[in-house]
């Protein structure tokens, strides 16, 4: 099982799962908002387990990409737990952002990216697998360490991959305590970001995602979008007013839609953003909002992308 609010690349790969094994059924559980706590939440996750009594493998994610939600993990993988389930954890934007440790959580599989919030060079990421299910997994791809008896031989080699980004790692740490660790990080990431949507909100005359301040993801929040016509309603809305934003503002934000129709853009705050960079979100944001911009489609031109600032 999934939820709403899997990042829709893991959803696609449940779905295949489930279409290429005809004795399985994907399941997601519909996350609408507000959220009025954790215990909602898993109120929620425990009423599906309930309706659905035969799963076997929960997908979870740590912080949801779209939305920002900081999932409780722990609680989660302790109400799997007692009813048989197996979870993986999808953690892409959780390392560097939040504490984490992998004994503690006693999870059965475990998927980060490190380039994200450590830092390292694109690509780059790890997968956990729990002693007790080491034996059984085996790569998708069979190359020489087929038949080691070495879960590390079989997944290291995986035909002509380039391992290149994985060397970044020790550098990568080597920053990232420089800045001061997470500790330093987050003391000031936390009050930017906190600040940054605050600015938006009042800019925008609009609202943050309703979920409880303990839920929300350390570096990220969603605001909603004041409605735009021509964008809320229509296939690809959400993906024009990132587009008309990063084209016309040189802002990389991301944006998705959810109850069908309502627009919300995530931005983030990283040890590269400083306040005025959501000064020009906001001011971009109003441009599109008021209509100011272009609507038609557009070329993305090189010079683009390297002058653009990733909130």
């Amino acid at each position: 099982m999934g939820t709403s609010l899997t990042y829709g690349a893991v959803q696609f790969t449940i779905k295949e799962t489930a279409r290429i094994q005809k004795d399985i059924q994907a399941l997601f559980l519909d996350i609408s908002f507000p959220i009025l706590s954790k215990q909602d939440l898993l109120d929620r996750y425990t009423d599906f387990l309930n309706n659905h009594p035969n799963i076997k493998l929960a997908v979870i994610d740590h912080i949801s990409s779209p939305t920002a939600v900081l999932m409780p993990v722990k609680e989660l993988i302790e109400l799997c737990r007692s009813r048989g389930i197996m979870v993986a954890v999808d953690g892409a934007h959780a390392v560097g952002q939040v504490p984490l440790n992998l004994d503690e959580l006693d999870v059965d599989f475990y998927a980060g990216s490190l380039h994200k919030w450590l830092f390292t060079a694109r690509g780059c990421g790890f997968l956990y697998i729990s002693p007790r299910h080491q034996s059984a997994l085996h790569p998708v791809v069979t190359s020489w360490g087929y038949n080691s008896g070495n879960m590390h031989a079989e997944f290291h080699q995986e035909g002509t991959r380039d391992q290149t980004p994985y060397f970044t790692v020790p550098e990568a740490i080597r920053f990232f305590k420089s800045l001061g660790g997470l500790e330093s990080i987050r003391n000031y990431c936390m009050p930017l970001i906190d600040k940054a949507a605050e600015l938006v909100v009042n800019r925008w005359g609009t609202e943050k995602l309703a979920i409880p301040s303990d839920m929300e993801a350390p570096y990220m929040r969603c605001v909603r979008v004041p409605f735009i016509e021509g964008y809320h309603g229509q296939q690809g809305g959400d993906a024009r007013f990132h587009t008309e934003i990063f084209y016309h503002s040189k802002i990389q934000i991301s944006s998705t839609t959810l109850d069908g129709s309502d627009i919300w853009c995530r931005f983030s705050a990283s040890v590269f953003n400083k306040p005025e960079d959501y000064e020009e979100l906001a001011a971009g944001g109003m441009k599109v909002i008021r209509g100011e911009l272009a609507n038609d489609v557009v070329m993305m031109k090189s010079h683009t992308f390297s002058q653009s600032k990733v909130c």
